[in-house]
């Protein structure tokens, strides 16, 4: 009888999900709104020690748990995660790599959190506003992670909460689009026109070949993925809603 249900309507994506949540309970006075996936598995004590980190920090905007695999609970996936320079490719930080090597470790600062199980603080939303929906899934929480700091708060991953996490396959058009997308809102130029480069190469000499290693389905949503982003077309798959119904992260809401 405590839980409240929405009804989206549909596939909204990551943001478009997590949009809903966030505005009910911005607006019900919560200081805090624990984002979560469906698939995701908190320990008993995770949300109480990224509360209590929030309450000790006032300038920490978001904090997120260390994340083991649910097929391998001792292995960390993910302690946080950091921005290549050399690429501006997001990546997970997983060293050390077991579990119990990180008993007793601190917060430590983070560029950005896998949006698998992210708690933000209210205000920080209220300044920086709601994700970005037109991602659809892949990139918008690190993208709103980046943005939260270039507004002055802080961005933690805490050790001392743990969950559990399987991370999927990545839809191909998705996930390239998407990438172009993030590096053209957050990354230097030159990033942007080299992957940009780098993909319609790829395309041309999968398609011009014959020993081309690429399959015909794998080179269509390479071609699709560069073109609606040089387009401006967002949102969902249009060809692949169904496979994105299956393969992509529900979202799930809590607020404290």
């Amino acid at each position: 009888p405590t839980v409240e249900m929405f009804d989206a309507g549909g596939n909204l994506g990551y943001g478009g999900g997590m949009n809903l949540g966030l505005d009910h309970f911005l607006g019900s006075g919560m200081d805090a709104v624990l984002l979560l996936t469906h698939e995701c598995r908190l320990a008993p004590d995770a949300l109480a020690a990224l509360e209590r980190r929030l309450e000790e920090e006032p300038k920490v905007g978001a904090v997120g748990p260390l994340l083991a695999y649910r097929s391998a609970p001792d292995v960390v996936f993910s302690a946080g995660g950091e921005i290549d320079r050399a690429t501006w490719r997001p990546r997970h930080l997983k060293e050390p790599r077991l579990v119990a090597e990180w008993a007793g470790s601190p917060p430590r600062a983070a560029e950005w959190l896998d949006g698998a199980a992210v708690l933000v603080r209210a205000a920080a939303v209220r300044e920086a506003g709601m994700l970005d929906e037109d991602y659809f899934l892949y990139f918008e929480e690190a993208e709103y992670l980046l943005k939260l700091q270039r507004l002055g708060w802080a961005v933690e991953c805490v050790p001392a909460a743990v969950a559990w996490q399987e991370p999927g396959n990545k839809p191909t058009y998705l996930w390239l689009r998407n990438r172009l997308r993030f590096l053209a809102r957050t990354a230097p130029k030159r990033h942007v026109v080299r992957e940009t480069g780098r993909l319609a190469a790829s395309v041309v000499r999968n398609s011009v070949v014959s020993n081309r290693v690429l399959t015909p389905s794998q080179i269509k949503d390479r071609r699709r993925a560069l073109v609606h982003f040089l387009t401006r077309r967002w949102g969902p798959d249009p060809k692949g809603a169904e496979a994105q119904n299956e393969n992509g992260r529900a979202q799930g809401m809590a607020g404290l």
